[in-house]
């Protein structure tokens, strides 16, 4: 067994041999999260005797762009949402200069990276990838492009873009927006009239970003409505292209540093070829499982608060 430190969660990673000996209850340091990854078949029973959770490690959000943008939105957001992109993209239109930038430069990204930064210091566990990545997107040897929103000169909102035409896709990879205009949801203008220049560079789909599988660490649960809400579902990372994708099992000792309510997408059969997920909702009986009744999800399950059932905490 293995304890390290992930973004502040005490994580002890154990093979999959190691289950029946139960290392982590004789731990003499705290643990948040016990880990195994890849585990074999023959282990799943075990796992789901002590407690585990068995779940890809990461989600891809991924949609069909369709013909056009109101195919899209009266086909896949409810006519409600449907209203409200279109309100927010009406106003962005009438307010701000929008301007669509087919590759990446310096003049660009810098000023975009600054807000992304900003926004990234608000978060609990915010990690500024963008910021890691700059050289990368800007050395070429990917395809970008991006959407930017212009007040008084002055940038208040970007989507930056990867085109990928191996896989007939576009990945919104990044995008920020000032406090101001992210009050009046310029994330989702932005996010639709990049998803519309995909559309006419002639991809298939998009995907709006690969999150850990852990919503209450890094991302709150709060973003699984937002993206099932502009019309996105998720399926495991390693299902569309993702090669560092792989399955994990996850046992949650303590949820103390985490966010309230916790979820996890674990598997729902135990067939192999089965990939059906559902939330598995860690949280107060009073948690509502409204917000993961998703079309493309299995029917979610409230776990309760503390150690899933099955399992023993140390």
């Amino acid at each position: 067994m293995e304890i390290v430190d992930h973004r502040g969660l005490s994580v002890a990673h154990i093979a999959a041999s190691e289950i029946a000996e139960r290392p982590w209850a004789r731990a003499d340091t705290r643990i948040d999260l016990v880990r195994v990854t890849g585990p074999g078949a023959e282990y799943w029973d075990a796992l789901a005797a002590n407690g585990f959770l068995r779940k890809p490690n990461m989600l891809t959000w991924m949609a069909e762009l369709g013909e056009s943008e109101d195919e899209f939105l009266e086909s896949r957001l409810s006519p409600k949402r449907g209203r409200f992109i279109r309100r927010c993209r009406r106003q962005a239109e009438s307010e701000l200069e929008i301007t669509v930038h087919d590759s990446v430069r310096p003049e660009l990204l810098d000023p975009f990276l600054e807000l992304y930064r900003q926004q990234i210091e608000g978060m609990r566990h915010g990690v500024a990838i963008a910021v890691q990545q700059r050289e990368r997107i800007l050395s070429g040897e990917e395809r970008y492009f991006a959407v930017s929103a212009w007040q008084n000169g002055e940038l208040v909102g970007g989507c930056v873009v990867r085109e990928c035409p191996e896989e007939g896709a576009v990945r919104l990879r990044f995008s920020a927006v000032s406090p101001q205009w992210r009050a009046r949801s310029l994330s989702r203008a932005l996010y639709f009239m990049a998803m519309r220049e995909g559309r006419e560079r002639g991809h298939r789909w998009v995907t709006l970003g690969d999150d850990a599988n852990l919503y209450g660490h890094v991302v709150k649960a709060g973003l699984i409505d937002f993206k099932a809400g502009m019309g996105f579902q998720c399926l495991p990372s390693q299902d569309f292209h993702d090669p560092a994708g792989v399955d994990q099992a996850d046992l949650l000792l303590d949820l103390g540093r985490l966010d309230d309510p916790v979820v996890v997408f674990g598997y729902t059969s135990s067939a192999p070829a089965d990939r059906s997920l559902r939330a598995c909702v860690l949280s107060g009986p009073s948690t509502s499982l409204r917000p993961f009744e998703l079309p493309f999800l299995d029917a979610p399950v409230h776990i309760g608060s503390g150690v899933p059932a099955g399992a023993t905490a140390p």
